[in-house]
């Protein structure tokens, strides 16, 4: 028995002890982070303000006001250009978001949460409903999806404790229906939240899949 189906056996069997939670048949929403808000809903909170020296910035700050420190001092600005992306990312000007989280990770500020936050667009912008299977229902496309996990992968080198990272990096996979790497994110993500609601239904989907996969052999 191969390491994966070890991995594979194990997970099932915990099944059975938590068969009471319910999930959905398996589909991709943009958001699914449900156990730590995810970070750009932390990051969001934080309150920081502009000074006389250009070192810090304002959650309150407008794009435009953002824009314009960053372009005075992009250098002690750095980490405005997170917080740039995330308004634009909630604008629903995607590339203009990936942009600015891509800049943030060059200034080498909040590589990890941008990094993260990368992912998270490129599977919005990847995003469509597969009309030719019921089962999938809403998939992301093979070259925005590899570049998510690319970046969920960026995330987890600057931060090894990203949880979201591993979550988020486990469906990735599991709608490119690889199986193996799905497996072994979730595991890393279950060391890091053993007993939280999103590790179990991941282990629900996991399982939900490969069942899907099996009856289409």
């Amino acid at each position: 028995m191969t390491r994966f189906h070890a991995h594979l056996a194990i997970s099932f069997f915990l099944i059975f002890c938590f068969a009471g939670f319910g999930t959905d048949n398996l589909t991709f929403a943009t958001d699914q982070s449900s156990n730590s808000g995810e970070v750009a809903s932390r990051s969001s909170k934080r309150k920081i303000r502009i000074t006389r020296r250009g070192r810090s910035s304002s959650s309150k700050l407008t794009l435009p006001q953002i824009r314009a420190a960053l372009k005075k001092d992009a250098g002690a600005n750095a980490s405005l250009y997170y917080r740039a992306g995330f308004l634009e990312e909630q604008r629903g000007n995607l590339f203009q978001a990936l942009r600015d989280y891509s800049d943030a990770v060059h200034m080498k500020a909040r590589v990890a949460d941008a990094s993260y936050r990368a992912g998270v667009v490129w599977e919005k912008i990847g995003e469509f409903y597969d009309l030719r299977s019921r089962e999938k229902g809403l998939v992301i496309n093979g070259e925005q999806r590899q570049r998510a996990i690319d970046s969920y992968q960026s995330a987890i080198r600057a931060r090894p404790d990203f949880s979201d990272a591993y979550y988020r990096l486990s469906l990735a996979y599991l709608v490119g229906d690889d199986m193996r790497e799905a497996n072994e994110q979730y595991l890393k993500l279950h060391r890091l939240e053993p007993d939280t609601l999103r590790t179990r239904q991941l282990l629900l989907m996991i399982y939900k899949h490969h069942q899907q996969l099996s009856r289409r052999r």
